[in-house]
């Protein structure tokens, strides 16, 4: 019967184990830092949406009613009650209004893709 035994390799088992254990931690670690991220950034993006979904509403509304004031406007210029200026001021707050709506329903798309990008849904 031969042994083979050598003093440098005393306990490496032992050491190995250790190593694989501490390994282990750091990586379940990270996932879960990971896993947070994610959480957190999904989260946010979530309140994005309903914030832009909010101002989109807010947006048709003033729109309509930007309509109103620049078709009540349109009658008073060719009344002559109001002057050209005052009539383009209205307008160009019609066009104000709906570009704002335009731009969040832009915004919205994007965080709407950001949104699932984040959880890896195309």
């Amino acid at each position: 019967v031969r042994l083979s035994w050598q003093p440098w390799q005393w306990g490496i088992l032992q050491r190995e184990r250790e190593i694989l254990s501490v390994q282990k931690e750091i990586l379940d670690t990270e996932a879960s830092a990971f896993a947070d991220r994610l959480r957190r950034a999904a989260q946010a993006d979530w309140e994005m949406i309903q914030h832009l979904i909010d101002a989109l509403d807010s947006d048709a509304h003033i729109a309509r009613l930007r309509r109103i004031a620049e078709a009540a406007a349109s009658a008073q210029l060719a009344e002559r009650v109001i002057t050209p200026a005052e009539y383009i001021d209205i307008r160009t707050d019609l066009h104000q209004a709906r570009l704002a709506l335009r731009r969040h329903r832009v915004e919205l798309a994007r965080a709407r893709a950001q949104y699932l990008t984040a959880w890896g849904i195309r």
